[in-house]
């Protein structure tokens, strides 16, 4: 089960987000991860770090599960890039891998949302994401900074 795999490895997920966070240049100091299993039902909604603001912490959650629930929705698509639509609070930050596993977060940019999604793809479940289809991703999100995360972590 996928939500036992997330939680055995939720340290190097917070050590991943302590990273993007540095990169990103925002004082924050965490988010929110949504994982679907490929083929199970309901998804894994985890807070990463520490939110203060209730707020914000609802907002992360409430981001993350959408870009989720809109990936499930849309079975080609590979990245929340393709339906995002700003104006209708529907963002970037979410990928589908390569086993059919939906990835998303929500506390960052959204290209640091999609980056930290993809390695903890490959973190959750490895070579669940090839170099090729984080390449077809960051294509999709005109993401400049993906790839070389991925290949870091």
């Amino acid at each position: 089960m996928i939500a036992y795999r997330v939680m055995e490895t939720i340290d190097e997920v917070l050590s991943l987000f302590d990273d993007a966070a540095g990169c990103d240049g925002r004082a924050r100091t965490g988010g929110c991860l949504t994982v679907i299993g490929n083929g199970e039902p309901h998804p894994l909604i985890i807070p990463i770090g520490e939110v203060s603001d209730m707020d914000r912490q609802i907002n992360y959650w409430t981001n993350s599960r959408e870009k989720a629930v809109r990936l499930a929705a849309n079975p080609k698509d590979i990245s929340c890039w393709t339906t995002r639509d700003a104006k209708n609070k529907k963002y970037g930050g979410g990928v589908r891998a390569l086993d059919g596993s939906i990835y998303t977060f929500s506390g960052l940019s959204e290209h640091w949302d999609e980056a930290i999604s993809v390695v903890v793809a490959n973190i959750v479940t490895p070579g669940s994401m090839t170099i090729e289809h984080v390449r077809k991703i960051a294509k999709i999100s005109e993401n400049p900074r993906i790839v070389g995360f991925f290949l870091r972590w």
